[in-house]
């Protein structure tokens, strides 16, 4: 085993190489020895390192087969590392949680190039990523001294990528939609750290790829249940909805979306009364 030392002069090294594929080189095996680095508490190793490392070989260099990438999908989303430990809270593990969401974001994103899994896996990643959300329990941001956990922000960008897949559909997003709520609804205290901003991006994405009608998500957002006696969760659903309406307009400012925001700002408002 090497020590960290030895880890990040490698990884050092693998960042700044600029040859695609080193002759004899196990791809798999080394994008393993990166993936082994997400569950460290410390954050140059795990995400200045290790996670950029991913970025590079996965995305950049194209490493891997298309039945490799299927595998490691399988582990990623496994007890091992997304539902390691799950329902833990203040405990390392969620590092190994978090970051497996972010490299299970970089699958997908490759999976929307090359299009490697079939529509039932697809689906199983969804209800996977689904259920992760309603029960994931530690939502810290930044933890001192070991960098950023921020687990609801990260599986967020998971969901965006299973948005925009060529197999989404309202099914789908129904689905995505309640794992995204619960993310919402569950937080134990007020959003700090823009969390709101990321949940709301899969949303924005449902519009833009013309996944689920607008009066749909209309719809779906007058349903959210609430509760009457949590205020840090009626502020954090009044900011989701905020979020994602207001980019609404930005994003096209000719149409009527000024309508919805003033249907939520009602809806939402209502709740402090």
């Amino acid at each position: 085993m090497k020590n960290e030392k030895e880890i990040k002069e490698k990884l050092h090294n693998l960042l700044n190489e600029t040859q695609v594929v080193s002759e004899g080189t196990d791809e798999y095996k080394t994008v393993l020895e990166v993936v082994n680095v997400l569950g460290s508490t410390d954050a140059e190793l795990r995400d200045e390192l290790g996670y950029q490392a991913l970025i590079k070989l996965l995305i950049h260099n194209n490493y891997l087969t298309n039945n490799e990438l299927k595998e490691l999908l399988a582990y990623a989303t496994s007890g091992e590392m997304l539902f390691y430990k799950l329902g833990e809270v203040g405990t390392d593990s969620v590092f190994l949680r978090s970051f497996s969401s972010l490299l299970i974001t970089l699958l997908l994103y490759r999976d929307n190039q090359d299009k490697f899994l079939s529509k039932s896996e697809y689906n199983s990643v969804v209800e996977l990523v689904v259920s992760y959300c309603r029960l994931e329990k530690d939502y810290r941001d930044f933890v001192e001294g070991k960098g950023w956990a921020h687990a609801p922000a990260h599986v967020s960008d998971a969901i965006d990528e299973l948005v925009k897949n060529r197999y989404a559909d309202i099914d789908s997003c129904m689905l995505l939609w309640e794992g995204m709520t619960e993310l919402v609804v569950n937080a134990p205290y007020v959003f700090a750290a823009e969390e709101d901003e990321r949940i709301a991006t899969p949303v924005l994405a449902m519009i833009e790829y013309e996944k689920v009608p607008l009066s749909t998500l209309r719809t779906w957002m007058k349903e959210i249940p609430v509760s009457e006696n949590n205020l840090h969760e009626k502020i954090n659903l009044k900011n989701f909805s905020r979020c994602f309406s207001n980019r609404l307009i930005v994003k096209d400012p000719s149409t009527n979306y000024e309508h919805l925001v003033k249907e939520l700002e009602h809806q939402f408002n209502s709740l402090f009364v």
